[in-house]
């Protein structure tokens, strides 16, 4: 087994959406590991696949705070996620990458 050799999986951001907008619009498309995951806000990181990689990629909808607004609701039971960096356009297609930091805490100013 020493011997095996591997390959990280590392792919551009172009890459990426392209595997995944395949996936959704054809379902004979499926010879990538890459899955759905219903309202993945609302999941903790806990309850993911357990992983090495510090980086995992997600194709969901947008959950808003408010039902007139553009806020981003991103809590859960245990924590809240942060936004890191600005969204990054995907060149190739119509897509963005959107970073965010999980924090396993709520702030006293959330819990109710």
């Amino acid at each position: 087994m020493e011997n095996l050799m591997g390959y990280k999986f590392q792919p551009s951001n172009e890459q990426i959406l392209y595997l995944m907008v395949e996936k959704r619009l054809n379902s004979h498309f499926s010879h990538h590991p890459i899955k759905d995951i219903v309202d993945i806000c609302s999941l903790e990181p806990g309850d993911l696949a357990k992983s090495e990689d510090q980086v995992w990629y997600f194709f969901c909808e947008p959950h808003h705070k408010y039902m007139k607004s553009n806020r981003a609701h991103r809590r859960t039971k245990a924590g809240h996620g942060k936004i890191t960096s600005k969204d990054s356009q995907i060149k190739a297609r119509n897509g963005l990458v959107d970073t965010k930091i999980f924090f396993d805490f709520l702030p006293p100013w959330c819990c109710s």
